[in-house]
């Protein structure tokens, strides 16, 4: 029986995925630009938002995963290997993004686009909810879009075009100005992508990764809390108090 050395077999993983991720995003295919990523919003959105994304999952908080990793795509042979946000996503000039700087940014820039005014918060608050918050409470914002990530993985085979997965699942919170929520929602579930042999795997996973949040954004819950003017959620809390 032939027995490979161990760094043998490390090296011709790495060597297959240099040369998959050569082959598949070296394509001539240009990539997605960074304005064309955001998701579209469909409602108008005239607030002043706070929008804040944390990395919840077990990838990065149970199994050290960096938190730039998006998943596995599977090389010659059906070698698994880690994928990172960059340069399977991000372009350069976000090449030092994490997974959820990633998202948050392309949902700061739909809202941009809709007429919303975006407030960011300072890094040291993406902690945890709590701690988020109680930034939010200081910036003045009118709403805080608030997502947890609990899971966001891809699974994708460059052997040969098929689909791959998109494992996603999410805790949103959008609160108003005083802290109250007025909209709290968890999902979770499974995109099955079918690939297409004229594109590249960055840009397909971009897609996928914009039609989710292009869904999320979607949602009752989200369209409702974010779609109401500041006016109006006002007087919604009074009626609510007054008929207490």
């Amino acid at each position: 029986m032939l027995c490979l050395d161990s760094r043998l077999v490390s090296v011709v993983q790495r060597s297959l995925l240099a040369l998959a991720l050569t082959i598949s995003l070296g394509a001539c295919v240009a990539p997605i630009p960074i304005k064309d990523q955001a998701p579209k919003v469909s409602y108008p959105v005239t607030t002043k938002v706070a929008v804040a994304v944390i990395d919840s999952r077990t990838d990065v908080t149970v199994d050290k995963k960096p938190p730039t990793f998006i998943g596995h795509a599977h090389a010659l042979f059906g070698i698994p290997t880690d994928m990172q946000i960059y340069p399977w996503v991000a372009l350069k000039e976000e090449k030092n993004f994490t997974l959820a700087q990633e998202l948050e940014q392309r949902i700061a820039d739909a809202l941009q686009a809709d007429g919303a005014s975006v407030v960011r918060l300072d890094s040291a608050a993406h902690t945890d909810a709590a701690s988020v918050r109680r930034v939010a409470l200081g910036s003045n914002a009118d709403r805080l879009l608030f997502i947890s990530l609990d899971k966001w993985w891809i699974d994708i085979n460059l052997s040969w075009v098929g689909s791959f997965e998109l494992d996603w699942g999410y805790t949103v919170a959008i609160s108003d100005k005083n802290g109250a929520v007025l909209a709290s929602v968890s999902d979770s579930g499974r995109d099955v992508v079918q690939e297409k042999g004229s594109d590249s795997p960055r840009n397909m996973i971009t897609e996928a990764f914009r039609a989710r949040l292009e869904k999320l954004m979607e949602r009752t819950e989200v369209r409702t809390a974010l779609g109401t003017s500041v006016d109006q959620s006002s007087l919604q809390t009074m009626t609510r108090a007054k008929s207490q």
